[in-house]
């Protein structure tokens, strides 16, 4: 046996070094693979090999039967008998030699395996280390077997030399005097025969103790298996009891925590709900309040920049009129001096041209005269004196003449104080203009604010359209609540919110009260726009009766400077009165125009105040319309209560419905439980049967005959030169695998074409000519 395990291991290196070695493929040998102890349980737990020890057999019986085979001689049974022992002892110890064998033939494999992928790395990460544990575990085995075997020798070299002691001496097995044969032994028996009988013997004895170990084995079995069977039946009767009794229980328990977290969930979810609501509620009403009270104040604020911006403007016109009053004044005491120098001019130019018009006449008087008394020295005397006062008299008129050309220059300056009365009258256009324009921003200031509170009214609307919303979802949830808990819960919702009732009507007063407060504001600045109307207009009439008076005072002093005013040239007259009625046409504009922009104010503002009211009656509608849906929600209460009333009277016995839910609920179980008893015991009997079924294939199984027919069929069939064609691929392999890792490695072949035709590899090994 162990030649043919030689032959085999012998064999197997030459069939397995493939084309890759990496790649093999080995038969899968579990009593080769399995560690030491799992392969003696297997052996104990199989029916073929005897669960008692030879040591604990009846030796008695065996001796019989040996005894009635064999002639029945004193020396005969000693030989038999110490053969018997000694065979046992290597029946024994047989596995140690098979476990020794196994595990050199395993540490072969695995280093020849090493050796082949050592200049490959393996693809996985834990291969070295497998290969060090199976290497170890043979080293292990192989240990134990050399133990094991050198026990067997220390054991048997003492009665295997006793027996070749005895079949040298040719006088019996042992020296002892119970080893002295009653008969005469045969002792010209010969080896070979002994050993004959000696097999004959031992194989009867290995068929007989096979056949007994056997029929105990399946004896034991059915034994174990009707305990068990019974064991089993019991058990699972116990667990089923004990098991329908904890799922009763659990779902008693369970129904109950369930009940109880139920119920505690919904009270917290209604309380958290209740909290966020009143929360929530009081926080938009603290905003709303801020935001309004902030908004008034603002508006106020705004109301009292304005009013005193107005205030600075009219300060700033009433000053800007006092100097242009102060203005207008010095022009008129400048044009009341010009036209005193232009009369007085006018006189002296009615007196140059009376005297002209004499001194001609007595030029003629006296040319007449001269003519007749030329002859007379006296009269040319008085000629001469004449002529010096001709002189001083052209002397005068050059005088007179300067004095008209600065008269003219007069009148230019007339012209141009008319130009600044033009410039004056526009200035008064423009301050008019910007008096309007702040009047107008004014009133976007009053149009934002109107949209400031309709908004402000807007989000109150809102809020009230909210508070609704939620008080209809709160009737919903309390329409859709499943139990008596939620009805519970949501009268108590119900009663504080009829306590919340006074808080709201509350808010709706301070609205009102918040209303009334910007009414009054409204109206003050009426008043107050009002006033500054009124005093416009009374400032408007002052500088008119100023400017009629101031007007009057100098045409009087006009009339009263000369008695002869009425000589004064029509000009000077229609200039001032048209410069005068200028002057009252663009006062009357200008009061026309702040009469006009008061009058857009006030309407402007009663069209404020008619639709601030028309927003507050629909506000008060609203807050009606609120007190009556509140109304209305506590009636609802009042009649949920009634519906809760009622349902209570309605569910006063609900344990019947849990008792019928539980009755349910154990039929269920009841049922289900006998569905799976029945299955189990279905499933344990196939079980039994795949056990049996099991134990004959294991008591069958055996590969040796099979590694055989495979080993005989190989042998058959394989050519005579095959293994030197394996060896030779195997050379041819390693030499590509080799130039592959070397072209791996970083190595590059590269062909150039020579002159005479061939290759040539450029950076390799070789060259090709």
């Amino acid at each position: 046996m162990s030649d043919s395990n030689k032959s085999k291991d012998s064999q197997r290196p030459a069939n397995n070094s493939g084309l890759n070695p990496k790649r093999r493929r080995t038969i899968d040998r579990s009593d080769e693979r399995s560690p030491v102890s799992q392969r003696d349980g297997a052996e104990a737990s199989s029916p073929t090999v005897s669960a008692v020890p030879h040591r604990q057999r009846n030796p008695d019986a065996s001796r019989q039967n040996v005894s009635n085979a064999v002639p029945k001689t004193a020396a005969h049974h000693a030989s038999v008998a110490s053969l018997k022992t000694l065979m046992y002892q290597f029946s024994e110890n047989f596995e140690s030699f098979q476990l020794r064998c196994r595990a050199v033939r395993h540490l072969k494999n695995y280093s020849k395996i090493q050796e082949q992928s050592h200049h490959r790395p393996s693809d996985f990460s834990s291969a070295s280390n497998l290969q060090i544990n199976e290497r170890k575990a043979a080293q292990d085995d192989i240990e134990k077997a050399d133990k094991q075997i050198t026990d067997f020798c220390n054991k048997i070299s003492p009665a295997l030399r006793s027996i070749l002691q005895g079949i040298l001496d040719s006088g019996g097995i042992g020296t002892t005097p119970s080893s002295i044969p009653d008969k005469p032994m045969v002792s010209d028996a010969k080896p070979n025969t002994v050993q004959d009988t000696i097999k004959k013997e031992l194989e009867t004895l290995f068929k007989k103790d096979i056949a007994e170990s056997q029929q105990s084995m399946k004896d034991l079995f059915q034994s174990q298996m009707s305990a068990l069977k019974e064991a089993l039946s019991q058990e699972y009767e116990q667990q089923f009891k004990s098991m329908k009794e904890t799922l009763m229980q659990e779902s008693e328990e369970r129904q109950a925590s369930l009940k109880k977290t139920l119920t505690q969930e919904e009270e917290a979810r209604v309380k958290s709900l209740r909290n966020s609501l009143v929360q929530d509620y009081e926080k938009r009403i603290a905003d709303i309040k801020h935001s309004v009270a902030r908004e008034s104040r603002d508006q106020i604020a705004d109301l009292k920049n304005g009013l005193a911006k107005e205030s600075d403007k009219n300060t700033a016109l009433e000053k800007k009129i006092t100097y242009l009053k102060i203005e207008l004044d010095k022009a008129a005491s400048g044009q009341r001096q010009k036209l005193q120098s232009l009369v007085e001019q006018a006189h002296l130019d009615q007196r140059l041209q009376r005297l002209s018009s004499s001194q001609e006449d007595k030029f003629s008087d006296i040319r007449s005269y001269v003519d007749q008394k030329t002859d007379n020295t006296l009269y040319v005397q008085r000629l001469q004196r004449v002529d010096l006062l001709s002189d001083s008299h052209k002397e005068k008129i050059s005088k007179l003449e300067d004095r008209l050309n600065q008269a003219e220059d007069d009148a230019r300056r007339i012209e141009n104080l008319e130009v600044q009365i033009c410039n004056l009258s526009r200035l008064i256009n423009t301050k008019a203009q910007q008096l309007s324009d702040s009047q107008e921003e004014k009133l976007d200031e009053l149009e934002a604010s109107l949209d400031r509170l309709k908004d402000d009214s807007f989000a109150t609307h809102q809020l009230l359209e909210s508070q609704n919303d939620k008080l209809s979802k709160l009737d919903d949830f309390k329409a859709t609540t499943p139990s008596i808990e939620d009805l519970r819960t949501l009268e108590a919702r119900m009663d504080s919110l009829a306590g919340d009732t006074p808080r709201i009507k509350d808010f709706i007063k301070e609205g009102r009260i918040h209303l009334e407060l910007i009414e009054k504001g409204a109206q003050l600045f009426n008043t107050r726009l009002l006033s500054l109307e009124s005093a416009a207009s009374t400032l408007s009439a002052k500088e008119l009766d100023s400017i009629r008076t101031e007007m009057a005072k100098m045409d009087q002093r006009i009339r009263n400077f000369n008695p002869m005013h009425e000589s004064l040239p029509p000009s000077t007259d229609s200039m001032r009165q048209a410069i005068w009625l200028e002057v009252e046409r663009e006062m009357e504009n200008k009061a026309n125009a702040t009469k006009v922009t008061l009058a857009n104010v006030q309407s402007g503002l009663h069209k404020f105040l008619k639709t601030e009211r028309e927003e507050r009656e629909a506000l008060e509608a609203q807050c009606a319309e609120v007190t009556r849906q509140l109304l209305e929600a506590q009636q609802g209460a009042a009649a949920t209560k009634r519906e809760l009333s009622e349902l209570k009277k309605r569910m006063n016995d609900p344990t019947l419905k849990q008792d019928n839910i539980l009755d349910c609920i154990e039929e269920k179980l009841n049922s289900h439980i006998g569905a799976v008893v029945i299955d189990f015991h279905g499933r344990l009997e196939g079980i039994y049967l795949h056990l049996q079924g099991l134990g004959a294939w294991q008591n069958n199984f055996s590969t040796k005959g099979l590694y055989r027919d495979i080993l005989n069929h190989i042998n058959a069939t394989m050519p005579d030169g095959t293994v030197v064609q394996l060896r030779n691929l195997k050379q041819r392999m390693d030499v590509a695998e080799t130039r592959i890792a070397a072209c791996e490695s970083g190595v590059s072949n590269k062909r150039r074409k020579l002159p005479s035709g061939g290759s040539k590899i450029v950076g390799g090994d070789q060259a090709d000519a």
